[in-house]
């Protein structure tokens, strides 16, 4: 919570007349919200009836009311503990935990990678359109050489290092965390 900043403000949904349909005054909501975040965020999640001391009065509230709902009450959260914990000892079950242990990491991990993917290859696309709509020439200088060359050419060199760059910094990651679920 300490990296977000925070400010005190009103949630109001009006009517087409002007008429207040809801309003909660005094909640706290991160300052880089818009108003129509904070009125949806505060009229449609908030617990608790609006006016009475159970009425959930900030969006920190609401985070730990989810974080209690998925991670505590359903039991996730004890699960993955006792997992962990099981995964030091010498019996079947250490061994069943150990498999879970590497199978989330190994999940989460996949996500990860996944997303990475998709990221990147929207940035390819839309470099690609970007490289394909400059085709005038630029002159530009490589250590000690002065090259003359359209500017897609060294938008496309510029973009085929950073991605080579960019997946031998991933093969590197990849290979050090293959060798500490190898090497615990």
């Amino acid at each position: 919570y300490d990296t977000v900043e925070w400010e005190e403000r009103s949630a109001v949904i009006t009517s087409e007349k002007g008429e207040d349909l809801f309003r909660q005054d005094g909640v706290e909501i991160p300052k880089s919200w818009s108003q129509t975040a904070t009125n949806i965020v505060v009229s449609k999640y908030f617990h608790g009836q609006v006016g009475t001391p159970q009425r959930e009065r900030s969006v920190r509230q609401l985070v730990e009311s989810l974080h209690e709902w998925l991670f505590q009450r359903s039991g996730l959260l004890d699960y993955a503990r006792q997992a962990r914990s099981l995964s030091h000892n010498d019996s079947l079950t250490s061994l069943i935990a150990q498999f879970y242990v590497l199978l989330e990491d190994f999940v989460l991990a996949a996500l990860f990678t996944g997303l990475t993917f998709v990221v990147r290859v929207c940035i390819l696309v839309l470099a690609i359109v970007w490289i394909l709509q400059n085709r005038e020439p630029v002159q530009t200088r490589f250590l000690f050489v002065s090259v003359t060359m359209p500017q897609s050419a060294l938008l496309a060199i510029t973009l085929l290092a950073g991605i080579a760059t960019g997946m031998l910094v991933s093969l590197e990651q990849w290979k050090l965390w293959t060798r500490k679920q190898l090497n615990p």
